[in-house]
């Protein structure tokens, strides 16, 4: 199986998303070439590993994690399904949270403002936020999470939309009832499309596990 977010440290090639599961039509649904959104679930393995993927049987990404001394805990994310797959990247908790992408070290501060944690890639700036609503209104996921708004990209027809009309491009909430499958995310609408790239991808993701962890 194709891994989600690829099998080394993404380059800044621009291109459809290797993510290929889809989930039933939604709401709100991605734009363009994809008809529904992929999706992407974590899975617990033991205390502190955990597995990324479309199904438990078939993990595509390994994940540990280390609580410090803070009580906050870091993730590292393995470009493979097992521990001695090479690192990908990883989120470490600080002031603010820190993602680091090898070989280049691109970093990206997550900060937490209130209620909303912010990170800028690129031109553009991205806010997690809590949500209720349709975006997150999928099988497998709870009727709460998170919901990742494009600051200043306004949205098109048939896209999520935040509250001021920006476009929706990710979700991220904990699964319900289910004792193995800790959360479950899709990337919607431009993020769906591909169009911000694979170290776009890993940083999103990176950044809900930070969150998650905190």
């Amino acid at each position: 199986m194709r891994p989600l977010l690829g099998s080394k440290a993404p380059s800044e090639h621009r291109g459809p998303s290797p993510l290929t599961n889809t989930i039933p039509p939604q709401p709100c649904s991605p734009r363009g070439r994809n008809p529904s959104p992929p999706k992407f679930n974590l899975y617990l393995r033991s205390r502190n590993t955990m597995t990324l993927g479309e199904q438990r049987v078939t993990p595509t990404h390994f994940i540990r994690s280390r609580t410090g001394v803070n009580g906050r805990t870091d993730f590292a994310l393995h470009s493979g399904p097992t521990e001695w797959s090479p690192r990908l990247a990883k989120v470490q908790s600080q002031s603010n949270l820190v993602i680091v992408i090898p070989p280049l070290r691109q970093m990206a501060d997550v900060v937490h403002d209130g209620w909303t944690y912010r990170f800028t890639f690129g031109n553009d700036t991205f806010e997690w936020r809590a949500s209720t609503g349709a975006a997150l209104k999928a099988p497998g996921r709870s009727s709460s999470g998170m919901r990742l708004v494009r600051l200043g990209a306004r949205a098109k027809p048939g896209d999520c939309v935040s509250s001021e009309g920006f476009e929706i491009v990710a979700v991220w909430g904990v699964a319900s009832w289910s004792v193995s499958k800790l959360a479950t995310g899709a990337f919607l609408g431009s993020g769906a499309e591909g169009v911000l790239g694979p170290r776009w991808a890993v940083t999103v993701v990176m950044s809900a596990l930070g969150i998650f962890g905190i």
